[in-house]
């Protein structure tokens, strides 16, 4: 039981910024986990604002202080960030 619910959390970082970033900061098209966000020209610096607070309201945890910008390239790398500053195993 322990192992899904793992499971479970590690694919709801994803979903949930999936979701996000496709309905508020890229809605014309949405994005993909492995989709690279800002090289790609999906976001733009307004959008990865946006993007860095809903993770600090939703998540606790501030990006801009404590990650790099190799965390910013895609959904996974966000959704990794996230475990790292959390202390939790990705």
């Amino acid at each position: 039981m322990g192992e899904n619910d793992c499971g479970a959390r590690i694919l709801s970082i994803e979903s949930d910024l999936t979701e996000f970033i496709s309905r508020d900061v890229v809605p014309e098209g949405g994005v993909t986990e492995t989709e690279l966000l800002i090289s790609s020209g999906k976001v733009d610096s307004l959008g990865l604002l946006q993007i860095l607070g809903f993770i600090e309201q939703q998540y606790g945890v501030t990006l801009l202080t404590s990650g790099s910008p190799k965390d910013f390239e895609s959904v996974q790398s966000l959704a990794s960030a996230i475990r790292k500053a959390r202390g939790e195993s990705a």
